[in-house]
């Protein structure tokens, strides 16, 4: 299977949250930044590798914890292709 978070793929999960203090919609107002995703080597390219992320800004109270399962869910229905339409084996 060609599944990103399957064990025959070299990858690399990662959480990170960052502090946004001078975003231009929100003075005064710090941002909470959190993105999540897995940096994979491509099997069909072996000296490439594929960034696959989501993340949520806002204000601490406004983020979702809902949007951090449904994008670890999205990411582990991603799929690699070695071309359009045809997934690598």
């Amino acid at each position: 299977s060609s599944d990103v978070c399957s064990s025959d793929l070299w990858a690399v999960e990662y959480e990170i949250t960052m502090r946004d203090s001078a975003a231009p919609n929100s003075p005064g107002k710090p941002l909470t930044i959190r993105e999540s995703g897995y940096v994979v080597n491509h099997p069909t390219f072996p000296n490439g590798v594929v960034l696959i992320r989501y993340s949520e800004r806002g204000v601490p109270e406004d983020l979702n914890p809902a949007i951090e399962v449904d994008g670890k869910n999205i990411l582990q229905g991603v799929r690699l292709e070695s071309e359009p339409g045809k997934p690598v084996a």
